[in-house]
């Protein structure tokens, strides 16, 4: 009996009869790690540029940020609008600031279109926008 239930686990003539259907699977399967890897690994290639692009806008945004607000900070403080728009260029290099004074609140405002580093996607920009207004302190 031990016997008869060892010849069903495999070493019989029922196991016989599967084991060229398991050759020709396995003959089937050749090169498919080739294609797999030629199809995986551009498309990890373009998810690591997109979060390596991701990871630029998000610093361009916080130097933007920093730019306007510094720029809304000195001119509040009674340093002049062209001193100020300069330090913010030198900051932001590449930015459009402009300023708007309404009474005693002065509001900066910069734009950014940030381009992708892919050549193929060139048209899709973009557009950052920050804005900070603050009371002026000096007269």
């Amino acid at each position: 009996m031990a016997h008869r239930a060892w010849r069903w686990w495999g070493s019989g003539p029922s196991h016989q009869r599967y084991l060229p259907l398991l050759r020709a699977s396995a003959a089937g399967d050749r090169g498919m790690v080739v294609a797999e890897a030629a199809v995986v690994i551009p498309v990890m290639a373009g998810v690591a540029l997109v979060l390596a692009w991701g990871v630029s806008v998000t610093a361009n945004v916080m130097t933007l940020a920093d730019a306007t607000r510094q720029a809304a900070r000195d001119i509040a403080r009674g340093v002049t609008i062209d001193d100020a728009l300069t330090e913010a260029q030198r900051r932001a290099p590449g930015a459009v600031i402009s300023v708007d004074e309404a009474g005693d609140l002065v509001t900066i405002t910069a734009r950014e279109d940030i381009a992708p580093p892919f050549p193929a996607l060139e048209g899709l920009r973009l557009p950052i926008r920050q804005s900070v207004s603050v009371p002026r302190e000096w007269q």
